[in-house]
């Protein structure tokens, strides 16, 4: 369900302090193993009335955009040219303090370890509807890849077939939809793409969840 304390979600400052211990504790429910390292970073509302906010007033505020009707990935991993890129970026966007400081040597030891120690590595979303109302005009909808064999994007296409779009309508403020973005253990693809996709309430209220 959605904390109880009262969360401005247009301030950073509030997201911080009262929404991160909550996605702190799921991600400990969902990886119950030692964590080392933890970063949040990249906030971002989005709705069909926000507009994509100046770089400048991000400091302060949570930075806003339109719906996403394209289907994306936020974060891929194999475009950047190291570890050490891909860190810089998250500590650049960071929302709180945290165990990713902006030292280089905490950074040499996140890539130590990521690198050198071969520990798991993953990015998830957290997706969630803060407005009053459940979202009925443009739902997220994610695309679950799946491969031939072991490789997999950028080197590989999905199999059309065995892949699947799950779209997920008329979500509350009580829940929260998490995705991988990426992870090192490739138990199962972790490239879910996602956009959101308009459809008219009465398709909406059809339209099979998976949870």
């Amino acid at each position: 369900p959605m904390p109880k304390a009262q969360i401005i979600w247009s301030e950073r400052d509030s997201v911080q302090q009262c929404y991160l211990p909550e996605l702190e504790r799921i991600i400990n429910k969902l990886f119950p193993e030692k964590i080392i390292h933890l970063s949040f970073w990249n906030p971002m509302m989005r709705g069909e009335s926000l507009e994509i906010s100046r770089q400048r007033d991000q400091l302060l505020h949570t930075p806003t955009a339109n719906i996403a009707s394209l289907v994306h990935i936020d974060t891929d991993v194999g475009a950047y040219d190291s570890i050490e890129e891909i860190l810089a970026i998250i500590d650049n966007n960071r929302v709180q303090n945290d165990s990713l400081a902006s030292s280089s040597s905490v950074i040499e030891d996140v890539t130590g370890d990521i690198v050198i120690g071969r520990k798991r590595f993953a990015i998830l979303n957290f997706w969630r509807n803060i407005g009053e109302t459940p979202v009925t005009q443009a739902p997220l909808s994610i695309y679950s890849s799946r491969y031939d064999g072991d490789v997999a994007f950028p080197d590989a296409a999905p199999n059309v077939v065995d892949s699947k779009w799950y779209m997920f309508p008329n979500a509350t403020r009580d829940e929260v939809i998490v995705f991988y973005q990426y992870d090192r253990e490739r138990d199962q693809p972790s490239d879910l793409w996602h956009c959101a996709i308009e459809v008219e309430k009465k398709e909406s209220d059809s339209v099979h969840r998976r949870k």
